[in-house]
């Protein structure tokens, strides 16, 4: 008869040893979204959410600040994943947006998946490999609904996908940018509830936004990945629009959300 192995116990240290609570906190862009963070950045629709996640992208990539405000004290590679648009639509905000920068696109790392037919969490293996080879700092998951079909009202479905992407976020220092609609109103007057479905979706971020920035009801709701709910702050209400004399004269990019607007008046 065989004896069974006995339990292993968890690993644990002094609660003085886990770190110093008084250490400033690692920006990924500075008063806006931590370095490793896991985070939703929410909106209703057509409210340039999509447009601003292209805004974050570049500026990691680019080094330079977002929406003229916020800066990069951590640039390094981005990976985005735009499962409501094709790449030939993706890649026309983001040349605009390196332009604006006097940057051609082909200088930045911003890598995009172009393999249709991501699903969490049954793809959180191979999210996780992808991030491994590329080694990015912030992936971008837009927009979340198209990543999965579990219900958004269960906390015990929604659950295996959120906290599958936060252990990737935390086991790799990548942060996880969520993008993500919103309710009508905000439950109980808090920013926050009011993102689509399970509360769960409030407590996964590190960094919230859960009003889109050209929001009036816009707000940031920022924590450490270990530590207290830090103070709120309002983010701007639009990213500036490029400067103009330099080498490079672009015009303000379409937003993604009016391709599509374009394509439904046309009926296709």
């Amino acid at each position: 008869m065989n004896t069974p192995e006995p339990a292993v116990p968890y690993r644990t240290l002094p609660a003085a040893h886990l770190g110093d609570p008084t250490a400033p906190l690692r920006w990924l862009l500075t008063d806006l979204f931590l370095a490793g963070a896991a985070g939703i950045l929410g909106g209703a629709p057509k409210s340039g959410k999509s447009f601003f996640a292209l805004e974050l992208a570049v500026a990691v990539a680019s080094a330079t600040a977002a929406a003229g405000r916020f800066a990069v004290p951590a640039p390094g590679p981005v990976l985005l994943c735009a499962a409501d648009d094709p790449p030939a639509v993706v890649v026309q905000p983001l040349a605009a947006l390196a332009a604006a920068r006097a940057q051609p696109l082909a200088a930045l790392p911003v890598e995009v998946i172009v393999e249709p037919g991501v699903r969490l969490p049954d793809g959180l293996d191979r999210l996780a490999a992808t991030v491994a080879r590329l080694t990015p700092r912030l992936l971008i998951l837009d927009p979340l609904i198209r990543l999965h079909r579990a219900d958004e009202n269960s906390a015990t479905e929604m659950a295996v996908i959120l906290d599958g992407l936060r252990t990737l976020a935390r086991a790799t220092a990548c942060a996880i940018l969520l993008v993500h609609h919103t309710r009508k109103a905000p439950a109980g007057g808090i920013a926050g509830h009011g993102l689509r479905g399970s509360s769960d979706l409030h407590a996964f971020g590190d960094t919230n936004h859960p009003r889109a920035p050209g929001d009036a009801r816009a707000a940031v709701e920022s924590r450490p990945a270990h530590g207290p709910r830090r103070a709120q702050a309002d983010p701007p209400r639009s990213a500036p629009p490029p400067r103009r004399g330099g080498p490079h004269r672009p015009c303000r990019p379409r937003r993604l959300d009016d391709h599509a607007a374009r394509g439904s008046r046309s009926g296709t």
